[in-house]
C-alpha cells in the first residue's frame, strides 16, 4: 500500500530555496578554496527550490488555459534570464535583449497571479 503524498506549501518551500540560497552567499563570501565551489552549488540548489516553489503555486490555478499561460510565462522568464547570464559582458544587444524578454514576462506572470488571486477573493494559491 502507497503512502499518502506529502503536500508542502508553495511558501514554505520558497522560504526554504531563499534560506539555503542566504547560506550559499554565506559560504560564497566568508570562506575559499573548495567551500566557494560548494557555496555555488548550494545557491543553485536553492533557486532551483524558489523556482519549484513558483511552479507548486503556478499548479494550483483551477482554470487551465491560465494555469498553462502562467507556466509558459515562468518558463519563459527562467530561459531567458539564463540566456541573458550566458552571454558575454561585450555582447550588450543580447544581453539587453534578454534581459528584457525576463523583464516582461515575469510582468506578465504577476499580472496573470494577481489576477488570479482576485478572482479567488483573497485566497493564497
Amino acid at each position: 500500500m502507497a503512502l499518502p503524498r506529502r503536500s508542502y506549501s508553495p511558501l514554505l518551500v520558497y522560504g526554504g530555496g531563499i534560506a539555503i540560497v542566504i547560506v550559499g552567499l554565506i559560504l560564497i563570501a566568508t570562506l575559499s578554496g573548495p567551500f566557494v565551489i560548494l557555496g555555488f552549488a548550494i545557491v543553485a540548489l536553492g533557486v532551483l527550490g524558489a523556482i519549484a516553489a513558483l511552479w507548486m503555486m503556478v499548479g494550483r490555478i483551477a482554470d487551465l488555459r491560465l494555469r498553462k499561460a502562467s507556466r509558459a510565462l515562468l518558463f519563459l522568464f527562467v530561459s531567458s534570464y539564463l540566456l541573458a547570464a550566458a552571454f558575454p559582458p561585450s555582447a550588450d544587444l543580447g544581453r539587453a535583449f534578454f534581459t528584457d524578454l525576463a523583464a516582461g514576462s515575469v510582468a506578465g506572470l504577476v499580472v496573470l497571479l494577481a489576477g488570479e488571486y482576485v478572482r479567488r477573493g483573497g485566497q493564497d494559491l
